[in-house]
């Protein structure tokens, strides 16, 4: 009996026999999946209508005053045989990347907004990047595996063809959204509530709460953030940085700085403020940060030691920080950050998605060799940031 439970288990719920879940199984190999997106003219009408709150907000008016972006119902046929219906769709994107609806717009599916416990190979949510600042289509894919590698939590990628009411948009990458599953895999509890930093958004600014909005653990003022800002305003520097870990896993802020700085990604928080989420763990009792759109990369240009964003730059003012963070920067060199199997994905992914390129984008992809120079930074970058780390110690 208990031989036939075991079996049951097994087949039934693989996770608990050591397998791997649907989403993992989805993200473990690189892929182009063909998505046929349907909506209705009613609908479409709704996304032609659709602002963005950077772009078409009235004079005089914040960042956040526009309300959130409406959820149209639509269709999805998953490589011309599996059909997800009432499916959630939206447009997304920030200053950079969006695209209105008649364009190449980046697109949002909420699988159960209008359909509860529909999901894509598990996920809830899923983001339909148009990569308009990533001429490459990887950037988003290759730093994601070295945050990962590093300890950074870190969105899994793979490559989506999409149409839209029959209208080819082109190649995107189709990039897991954090949802209930990805807060368990990252943080171990889903819990918590979540902040979206969007363009020059520091933490004293009025970050949007996108998860955990009725969470008995969620400040309805943004006091946590506020007790943050105290901390790290602190003068003394040994306070500041003892202060600033009570409420911050440092630890994870460290790698995520110093994997930023390594990989050179240009638009990640800790070097100018942008495209980052907040979550509080609550199993740790402390808010994570945590990367969102690294569309933006290349490979170099980013300094060891420059003016951050506000949390890296008050954190490594101090010596303990200034310590951890150079600390950090080492162990992403020699665990996280491998220029040949860096290059390797690179040219695997470039035949991968060459011919799908082509055929979508021709114009585009009569000058896609000339974004490969990123090859030779990626391999002079070990001695770079290394170079870097012995003026910096040699202060």
């Amino acid at each position: 009996m208990k031989i036939l439970l075991i079996l049951f288990l097994a087949f039934t719920f693989p996770a608990l026999a050591g397998g791997k879940n649907e989403r993992t199984v989805f993200f473990s190999a690189d892929k182009i999946v063909k998505l046929d997106i349907t909506v209705d003219e009613a609908g479409m009408q709704v996304l032609r209508e659709t602002k963005h709150s950077w772009f078409e907000r009235s004079p005089g008016q914040g960042a956040n005053s526009l309300p959130e972006k409406p959820y149209v119902k639509g269709t999805v046929v998953e490589d011309g045989t599996v059909v997800h219906r009432n499916v959630g769709v939206r447009l997304r994107g920030g200053m950079g990347s969006w695209q209105k609806i008649d364009e190449k717009p980046g697109l949002f599916l909420n699988m159960d907004k209008f359909e509860k416990s529909q999901r894509f190979h598990g996920m809830e949510k899923v983001i339909l990047h148009n990569s308009h600042q990533d001429p490459r289509y990887m950037n988003e894919l290759l730093t994601g595996e070295v945050y990962r590698a590093a300890g950074v939590p870190a969105a899994r990628v793979v490559h989506a063809v999409v149409s839209l009411n029959g209208r080819q948009l082109g190649l995107y990458y189709l990039k897991e959204g954090y949802d209930a599953g990805f807060l368990n895999e990252h943080f171990g509890n889903d819990n918590g509530y979540m902040y979206q930093g969007d363009t020059g958004q520091d933490i004293n600014a009025a970050l949007e709460i996108t998860r955990g909005e009725e969470s008995p653990h969620t400040p309805k003022d943004h006091s946590d953030l506020k007790l943050l800002m105290a901390a790290l305003n602190e003068i003394d520097p040994k306070k500041r940085f003892e202060r600033a870990s009570l409420i911050l896993d440092v630890n994870r802020f460290m790698k995520y700085l110093a994997a930023s700085v390594v990989l050179g990604v240009v638009d990640a928080y800790p070097i100018v403020g942008n495209n980052y989420r907040i979550y509080f763990d609550t199993r740790i009792g402390k808010l994570v940060f945590f990367p969102s759109g690294v569309d933006r990369c290349d490979f170099g240009g980013v300094q060891l030691e420059q003016n951050f964003a506000l949390v890296a730059s008050r954190l490594i003012e101090t010596p303990d920080g200034r310590a951890q963070y150079l600390a950090a920067v080492d162990q992403v060199l020699a665990h996280a950050y491998d220029p040949k199997t860096l290059v390797e994905r690179i040219d695997s992914l470039r035949r991968m998605l060459n011919p799908v390129l082509k055929e979508c984008h021709p114009v585009q992809h009569q000058s896609w060799d000339v974004n490969f120079w990123i090859r030779d930074a990626i391999q002079k970058q070990p001695a770079k940031v290394t170079e870097m780390l012995r003026h910096s110690r040699g202060k």
